[in-house]
């Protein structure tokens, strides 16, 4: 991270690049090639498989192949992250360095130059299926949360939090620092026992990719169940969350969701991150 700008893409900057960039892409690739290292992210390279027009997906990758010529590399799905974060972690706490976990796939940079599942319709149609069932299961796990919240409200005569910032002053105040219990299931499902609150918290002080996808998760649970029906709104989709995950293993994260760039430039700021979350317009309008 010290030697070379780290760029990475979301989904979303991927589709405007190839085929939308038209004959803007070329320099983009060629800026990107010059001077960075170009990191691809796990969940976009799925996504991009998951296209459903076969056209559409070959120029993708295509692209990506592009991209591929420089300096690059690849990090695992966030799922896949967030499980060897937490198995360094449980192998020795004390010593616990995010940094020195290994997160680089080299089975998906091998994807991109070999196009193995390119043209096997039958995953492509099992990615999708999986996808949009995630969405669904993401958003229907909030949708309890709203109704029960009601008579907690009531009952402390509180208004609703209207902002993002106020949630999280709210769980501070109430002693539930960042709500741990939304993710201390994932590190105990990976640790095979019940983690301490505490020890689960200096784990979140300690690694940066956790914190962010704890915030991510914690930023879903206000839009969708806590928020003030007048609040402000982070309503991206689960995918565009998790890429919260990616935001400490690059300088520059590109985005042409504004939604998405809206709430990972917020959960970079809270998270204590100097990722530069940035849309694609104003990467490719920019000097460096």
């Amino acid at each position: 991270m010290e030697n070379i700008p780290i760029v990475t893409f979301d989904t979303s900057a991927h589709n405007r690049l190839a085929p939308k960039g038209g004959p803007l892409a070329e320099p983009v690739i060629a800026k990107i090639k010059s001077d960075m290292l170009f990191r691809f992210a796990g969940v976009a390279i799925e996504e991009i498989y998951a296209t459903k027009d076969s056209t559409r997906r070959s120029l993708l990758l295509n692209s990506c192949r592009k991209l591929q010529e420089g300096e690059s590399d690849c990090v695992h799905r966030q799922d896949e992250v967030l499980k060897i974060l937490v198995e360094a972690h449980v192998k020795d706490p004390a010593r616990f360095d995010w940094t020195a976990a290994e997160v680089i796939s080299g089975e998906y940079m091998q994807e991109i130059s070999r196009g193995k599942w390119i043209n096997d319709e039958d995953l492509i149609a099992k990615h999708r299926r999986e996808h949009f069932a995630q969405l669904k299961r993401f958003e229907q796990m909030f949708k309890p949360f709203r109704a029960e919240l009601r008579p907690v409200f009531e009952a402390n005569r509180e208004a609703r939090p209207k902002t993002y910032r106020e949630f999280l002053d709210l769980m501070e105040k109430s002693n539930q620092k960042l709500m741990a219990g939304l993710c201390i299931g994932i590190y105990d499902r990976v640790a095979g026992t019940d983690v301490s609150k505490e020890l689960f918290l200096a784990f979140l002080d300690d690694c940066p990719p956790f914190r962010a996808f704890n915030y991510a998760m914690h930023m879903a649970h206000f839009d969708r169940s806590v928020r003030h029906e007048n609040g402000e709104r982070f309503s991206s989709e689960c995918k565009d969350l998790f890429m919260a995950t990616y935001l400490p293993y690059c300088h520059k994260f590109v985005t042409a969701d504004r939604m998405q760039e809206k709430c990972l430039r917020e959960i970079a700021s809270v998270s204590g991150l100097g990722t530069e979350v940035m849309s694609y317009d104003d990467f490719c309008n920019s000097s460096s």
